[in-house]
């Protein structure tokens, strides 16, 4: 409708992408829901969790799909009527398409409580975010000093801002903030690995005193 060839094949390509990224985790989500159905030990609590996650992806890809398919028909009619309509559509595609965006960039932060929570920024993954913000940056100079248009820069810095607080998240999370340390679980794990690399002629004579209390193995023949 804008007659941006820059806009068109860059979104057309993201469309493609996008479609193939969903298609590929419905199968693999698929394929190890499958494998655990197919184990001697059973986890139902997994592959419901695994059923729940395919399901709701299909959904979100069928919607999505649905959505701007209803949405391109609505351009398609409002092109071949008077030119107030045809501004008027654009407006409302370029609203959604700036909501679309915002969502897109601010989708990293809906663990941001869990984040906290546990002090562990692991479910951000930080290349994706660091190419987000590069695409924000480079569609907010193109929005603002190319085009003109606020539908384009409006949403791509805000997008970009986004970008920048989910770095600072991941980057303080990992590097600065220490993660609380269970001393009872590094108890297990030493009591197994010393217990599995000693070697003992004579088991009766190895008497193994752990005290808890100072977190470590003492061990008396």
């Amino acid at each position: 409708m804008k007659h941006d060839y820059f806009i068109f094949f860059s979104n057309a390509t993201g469309v493609l992408f996008g479609i193939f990224y969903s298609v590929s985790l419905i199968s693999v989500l698929s394929f190890m829901q499958g494998q655990e159905s197919n184990k001697k030990v059973i986890d139902k609590e997994k592959i419901d969790d695994l059923a729940s996650k395919r399901v709701q992806c299909e959904m979100l890809l069928l919607f999505s799909v649905g959505f701007w398919c209803l949405m391109s028909a609505v351009a398609a009619i409002a092109l071949n009527n008077t030119e107030y309509n045809r501004q008027q559509a654009i407006t409302v595609i370029g609203i959604l398409c700036c909501v679309s965006s915002l969502a897109y960039y601010a989708a990293p932060l809906s663990s941001v409580i869990q984040i906290i929570r546990t002090s562990d920024a692991s479910s951000i993954y930080l290349p994706t975010v660091v190419i987000n913000f590069v695409n924000a940056f480079c569609w907010f100079i193109y929005g603002i000093f190319g085009v003109h248009d606020l539908i384009i820069w409006l949403p791509t810095i805000i997008g970009a801002l986004l970008a920048i607080s989910e770095i600072t998240i991941k980057l303080f999370y990992t590097y600065i903030i220490i993660k609380p340390v269970d001393n009872n679980s590094q108890l297990d794990v030493l009591n197994k690995t010393t217990i599995n690399c000693l070697h003992v002629n004579k088991p009766n004579d190895l008497i193994i005193d752990i005290d808890s209390d100072i977190n470590y193995i003492k061990l008396n023949k």
